[in-house]
C-alpha cells in the first residue's frame, strides 16, 4: 500500500485526447511489486524514499481510506 504524493495530467491516446489519471493526491493505492511489466522506479527525495510509477501499475484504490 502507498499514498499519492504527485500525479501527471494522464497520457495521450492514438488520436492525441488526453485520458485522464484516474488516481488523485491523498489516495491510499495498492500496487503490483513483482514482474518483469512493472515500470515503477526508486527516486529519493528529501531524504524520503518514492515510487514513480504509472496508474497502469495500481492494483486498486483504497476507496474506504482516501
Amino acid at each position: 500500500m502507498g499514498e499519492v504524493v504527485a500525479v501527471g495530467p494522464g497520457e495521450y491516446d492514438k488520436k492525441g485526447r488526453i485520458i485522464p489519471n484516474p488516481c488523485e493526491v491523498g489516495q491510499r493505492i495498492r500496487y503490483g511489486t513483482t514482474g518483469e511489466y512493472l515500470t515503477f522506479q526508486e527516486v529519493e527525495q528529501e531524504g524520503q524514499k518514492l515510487l514513480m510509477m504509472s496508474w497502469k501499475d495500481v492494483c486498486w484504490i483504497d476507496e474506504d481510506n482516501q
